[in-house]
C-alpha cells in the first residue's frame, strides 16, 4: 500500500500547484512570485528555484508546494474558505512525505498508518477541490485500507481456565465387624469375625 501513497502524494502535487495558481497568482501585483512564493521557501529550496530557472508552481516538488501553502494560508482562508483544520491536513502531509522520503524501499506501511494516511490525503484534496478522478482514486484505495483493517485476524481468545480437580477421597479399610456372641457362647465370650473369645 504505500507504493499507492507516493503515487498520490506525486497526485497531489499537481492538484496543489493548480489550487495554489488558482489563488495566488498575480496577488499581490507582478512581483507575487517572489513575494508569495520563492520569499516563503526554504533557504535550500530557494535555492533549487534559482538554480533550476523555476518560475512556475508547477516546478516546485510536493514540500515546497505545501510550504507556500501553509505560509500563505491566512490568504487562501480568506479566499477560498481554508479552514485551520486544512492547515493541519497540510502540515501531516508535511510530516508524512517527509517520513517517505527516508524509509527503504522494503518498508510497508501497516494497515492502520495506511488507512490514516490516505483519509488525510482524502480530506484535504476534497478542501483544495481537487480533480474528482484523483478523488476516487485516493477514496478507493482508502476503503481498501480500511477492509483490509477490519479483516485483520483477532488474536485468538485465551482458553477459559479450567478449575483445578478435586482430590479423589481416601480409601478406608473396612473394620471387622464385631458381633454379639450366640447365647451359648457364654458370658464371657464375644465373637470378632468368625471366631468366638471365651473367657478373660
Amino acid at each position: 500500500m504505500e507504493d499507492r501513497v507516493q503515487a498520490h502524494l506525486r497526485s497531489l502535487a499537481g492538484q496543489l500547484a493548480g489550487f495554489l495558481h488558482t489563488h495566488l497568482n498575480g496577488r499581490g501585483g507582478d512581483d507575487w512570485w517572489d513575494t508569495r512564493v520563492v520569499q516563503q521557501l526554504t533557504y535550500g529550496q530557494q535555492g533549487q528555484v534559482r538554480s533550476r530557472g523555476i518560475t512556475t508552481l508547477a516546478g516546485l516538488d510536493l514540500a515546497a508546494l505545501l510550504r507556500v501553502y501553509d505560509r500563505n494560508w491566512s490568504e487562501l482562508d480568506h479566499l477560498a474558505g481554508q479552514p485551520n483544520e486544512v492547515r493541519t491536513l497540510a502540515r501531516q502531509l508535511m510530516d508524512l512525505r517527509h517520513a517517505l522520503a527516508h524509509q527503504g524501499t522494503d518498508h510497508e506501511l501497516p494497515p492502520a498508518d495506511a488507512y490514516r494516511h490516505l483519509d488525510t490525503l482524502h480530506r484535504f484534496l476534497q478542501a483544495i477541490a481537487a480533480d474528482p478522478a484523483v478523488l476516487a482514486e485516493v477514496g478507493a484505495d482508502r476503503d481498501k485500507a480500511l477492509a483490509a483493517l477490519a479483516g485483520k485476524p483477532a488474536a485468538a481468545p485465551a482458553p477459559p481456565e479450567q478449575p483445578a480437580p478435586e482430590p479423589a477421597p481416601k480409601a478406608t479399610k473396612p473394620e471387622p465387624s464385631t458381633k454379639a456372641a450366640p447365647p451359648d457362647a457364654g458370658p464371657e465370650a464375644c465373637r470378632v469375625g468368625p471366631l468366638a473369645i471365651h473367657g478373660p
